[in-house]
Parts: structure tokens; sequence; C-alpha cells
């Protein structure tokens, strides 16, 4: 849009020149589109030294409107690629967050053979197991949280947890689950997080 004469045009706005002290005598405005044709912006020139914004002016304008998009773009691309290595950083500590959870060693008891893999599908995920001698006899934890990613990775690591300490302060298998659970269902119900089963 080629403006010559900003206060005759009604489609102007004079607020910015009254808070600001500048005057816009003639404005040149272009979008700013990507290469896919979508719209990323706006490029506007005011005043042109020596009159109004002519033909010659409209076409360097357009040149210079492309090489704005394509910055543009560029700089959106590169936050977006930082923001997706920001992530991976952290779904990469969430596993590792999850990873220590699970046992270390598998306990040693008469009459069995004991094995684990853990194989998540991503990442980080709802998933989890335990395999622990407690006073009661062997302890065998399969977790399954809806989901993969931070949320489910975090309900079964407070699972996990929330069993051992369970355990550790004397509480029976059955106490043990129903506290775990109620807290569990009280905790993910005002947090929205995925329950483990």
């Amino acid at each position: 849009i080629n403006v010559p004469d900003c206060y005759a045009d009604p489609r102007f706005d004079a607020s910015v020149d009254q808070r600001s002290g500048f005057h816009t005598r003639c404005s040149l405005t272009l979008p700013l589109v990507d290469h896919r044709g979508g719209f990323v912006g706006v490029m506007q020139v005011l005043n042109k030294a020596n009159g109004v914004f002519d033909a010659s002016d409209e076409t360097l304008a357009q040149a210079l409107a492309a090489q704005c998009a394509v910055a543009l773009q560029r700089v959106r691309m590169t936050e977006a690629l930082i923001e997706g290595e920001k992530m991976r950083q952290e779904l990469e500590l969430a596993r590792v967050v999850q990873m220590s959870t699970l046992p270390a060693q598998l306990p040693t008891l008469a009459g069995y053979d004991m094995h684990a893999t853990f194989l998540p599908a991503s990442l980080t995920g709802g998933d989890t197991y335990d395999l622990a001698l407690v006073e009661q006899g062997l302890l065998v934890v399969l977790g399954d949280a809806t989901g993969h990613g931070i949320a489910p990775a975090l309900s079964v690591t407070q699972m996990h947890a929330m069993l051992r300490m369970a355990f550790r302060l004397g509480a029976d298998l059955e106490s043990a689950f129903r506290q775990v659970n109620d807290q569990l269902a009280q905790t993910t119900r005002s947090s929205e997080l995925p329950l483990a089963s």
C-alpha cells in the first residue's frame, strides 16, 4: 500500500505520531511472505527524503520485503530448533531420573532366577518396574501410566518412590498399596497427570 499523504488517508492512525512527536508524511507498506506463501509480517517504509514513494521505490521495497521475510523465517526456524533442543535435553534429564529409579541390582532369592529389561519406546514414558525383597517376601512391581513423555514418567516415578517409602516405613503390602493408590489418585486428579497402574 503506497500512501502519498498519510493524514489525508482515512486508514491512517495518527496516535503513534501524537505519542512520539514524529510526523508521518507518506508511507509504503508491504506484506512479508515466506517461501510457502504464508504471511509472516509487515514491512513499512516512512517519509521518503524527497517527495513520495514511486513505482521504482515499490520495486526496491518488494525486493527488501522478500529478504526480510527470509530473514524473519530463519530467525523463527532457529528459535524452533533451539526450543526443540531444550526439550530434548529436558527429556534426556527426565530419562536419567526415571532410569535411576529402576533397581540397580536384582534381589537374590533361592529357587528363582531373576532378569529384567527396560526398553522404553521413547526417551521417557510411563513404564517402570521394581523387584525387591520386603518383609513380606518378593515385591514385583510393573507400572504403566498412559502416554509417553515427561508427565507419565513423573507419575510412575512418583508411584515408585512412594511405594518404596511405604515399605521402608514398615507398611504391609495391602496398606502400602492403598496409601500409594489413594495418594496418586488425589495427586493426579489435582494435576491431571496420567494414572499409573
